[in-house]
């Protein structure tokens, strides 16, 4: 919204309309007439909105209504997208394609990640130990380090860490993350 502003200020700075012109179009006319009332007008937004705890919210995100039923323990924007972590529980492993040799009786901690609306990812707890998230070997994502366990691997979208984490129980350590 400030950038907005900042747009309206330089519309008053290099305003060409006659008020003439403005008075026989409609209400949009008038004020775009007036770029500076546009220009305190969305200044005022913006600063309104920074001093509020979470800002502008989005209510349709990709065409989804989104749904805020308080669950969510973080949220924030960073250079590019927008990420919500849910609250953290204790269940089975979130797994793609989870193998039936899997145990029923597996817990994990983990917290629930979505992203920009849409895209969405787990975060399972992890200490540094490998057996923690050995499950992880027992997804179908993961086929391609049971054919190919040992050399680099790149995890194209990292999200929360989960294909890093598949990477360093098969035992790659020369493991690359682009976001």
């Amino acid at each position: 919204m400030l950038s907005a502003a900042l747009a309206a200020g330089a519309g008053a700075v290099f305003a060409g309309g006659s008020p003439a012109k403005a008075r026989e179009g409609g209400v949009v006319a008038k004020v775009l007439a007036r770029p500076g009332i546009l220009l305190i007008a969305l200044a005022l937004l913006g600063i309104a909105n920074g001093a509020t705890a979470h800002g502008v919210q989005p209510i349709l995100v990709k065409e989804i209504v989104e749904n805020r039923n308080g669950e969510s323990t973080y949220e924030k924007w960073n250079s590019f997208s927008r990420i919500v972590a849910y609250r953290p529980h204790r269940g089975a492993p979130i797994l793609w394609g989870p193998s039936p040799a899997l145990g029923r009786d597996l817990l994990t901690e983990q917290l629930f990640l979505n992203i920009d609306g849409n895209a969405s990812t787990t975060m399972f707890h992890f200490h540094g130990d490998p057996h923690e998230v050995d499950f992880l070997t027992q997804d179908v994502t993961n086929v391609a380090y049971h054919l190919r366990p040992a050399g680099r691997a790149a995890i194209i979208g990292v999200g929360g860490g989960r294909d890093l984490l598949a990477a360093w129980v098969f035992g790659l350590r020369d493991v690359t993350g682009v976001e």
